[in-house]
């Protein structure tokens, strides 16, 4: 029983992980213009656009770090739904686990979406190079 278990959520989580490839079958192969800017590409420019360079990289490594947290999260919370399955003396250290790391998770969606909402309620800038781009310094 346990070996049938184990065998559909590797399924289930192997689809899930191959899903995307069936969903962007039809996208544009990723050229220099259209491809997404990761906090290293980021951060390799800092050196020629000065100060708008070090606060894009800052707010490129932010975000990667945000996206890392909220998939650590998903990984603890399968992490405890393992130890609830297959350890009946772990099940309550086990649902303790899930139950934090549901509530991570919820923490982190709810403060992303809270800052959306103050994004677009009062359009604010959302990118440094554009706070930056309006900045205007005045010669001594």
């Amino acid at each position: 029983m346990k070996k049938a278990l184990f065998a559909a959520l590797f399924v289930a989580f192997a689809s899930i992980a191959v899903a995307p490839v069936y969903v962007l079958a039809q996208s544009q192969p990723a050229t220099a213009a259209n491809a997404p800017k990761i906090a290293v590409d980021a951060c390799s420019t800092f050196k020629t656009e000065g100060i708008k360079g070090i606060a894009n990289c800052v707010g490129g490594l932010f975000g990667s770090a945000v996206n890392f947290l909220m998939a650590a999260s998903v990984v603890v919370i399968v992490w405890g739904a393992f130890q609830m399955i297959y350890s009946e003396e772990k099940r309550a250290s086990g649902r303790q686990t899930v139950i934090w790391g549901i509530i991570g998770l919820f923490v982190m969606i709810s403060i992303w979406g809270f800052v959306n909402i103050l994004n677009n309620t009062f359009k604010l800038k959302t990118n440094a190079s554009d706070v930056l781009n309006d900045v205007k310094i005045v010669p001594f």
